[in-house]
């Protein structure tokens, strides 16, 4: 059990500096262009890559985290259809 708060503390952490992260990293910025949109690989620096699956791996988890306490009783809709649809910037 603690090492869940332990945990969740350190997605609330990574999440508290994804709004910064995704400022300066061209990573985790909303990408435009054709299929879905492409990241300005012009613009993106091999020391990017980190932060970036890190801010976006903490954004999933912190998902994960909501549906599961979720206070509604599980159906397919809250619970595996809302996990389906978890990790979008990861998954980018």
């Amino acid at each position: 059990m603690s090492n869940h708060l332990l945990s969740g503390a350190g997605v609330a952490a990574l999440l508290a500096a994804a709004p910064s992260a995704a400022a300066t990293n061209p990573l985790l910025a909303p990408w435009t262009g054709p299929y879905g949109g492409v990241p300005p690989f012009e613009q993106v620096l091999v020391t990017q890559f980190q932060p970036a699956l890190e801010a976006a791996m903490a954004e999933q988890l912190a998902e994960v985290d909501r549906i599961a306490n979720e206070a509604a009783p599980p159906t397919f809709a809250n619970t595996l259809a809302a996990l389906e649809g978890t990790g979008r910037t990861l998954e980018r």
